[in-house]
C-alpha cells in the first residue's frame, strides 16, 4: 500500500481505497497469464495516470522473486517477455556455515565461537 505519497496528491476516496486494500496481496499459485495481465495493467495505468497502477505493481512485486520488477517492466519489451524475465530470477540461497569450520558454534558441542581468533586478535 502506497500511503507514503503526499496527502495532497490524492483525494479522500483514493486514500480510503488504498487503506482498504491488503498490505501484501500474495496470490497463491499465480499463473504466468495473470502476471502478464498485471504487467499490462501497470503499464496502461501508469500511462493514463491511474492511481490503481500502484496497487497492480504491488501485487506483481509480492508475487515474484525478482527484487526490482518495476525496473524490468520499464524495459521496451512485450509483457510476455517481461514476465519470463521476472520468473527466471532465482534469489541467491544463503550459505550454511559448517560447524566444523573454526570460529563457528555447533549446536551439538555448545562451545562459543572463537571470535577473538577470527578477528585476528
Amino acid at each position: 500500500m502506497e500511503l507514503r505519497r503526499e496527502p495532497a496528491s490524492r483525494d479522500l476516496e483514493q486514500f480510503a481505497l488504498e487503506a482498504a486494500r491488503p498490505a501484501w496481496p500474495r496470490v497463491p499459485d499465480v499463473t504466468r497469464d495473470e502476471l502478464i495481465e498485471l504487467v499490462r495493467r501497470v503499464r496502461a495505468g501508469q500511462a493514463a495516470g491511474d492511481p490503481g497502477a500502484d496497487y497492480h505493481l504491488l501485487v506483481l512485486e509480492v508475487n515474484v522473486a525478482h527484487p526490482r520488477p518495476f525496473g524490468v517492466i520499464e524495459q521496451d519489451a512485450p509483457p510476455e517477455r517481461i514476465v519470463d524475465e521476472l520468473l527466471a530470477h532465482r534469489p541467491i540461497a544463503p550459505v550454511e556455515r559448517s560447524a566444523s569450520r573454526p570460529g563457528w558454534k555447533s549446536a551439538s558441542d555448545g562451545k562459543a565461537p572463537r571470535t577473538a581468533k577470527c578477528l585476528g586478535r
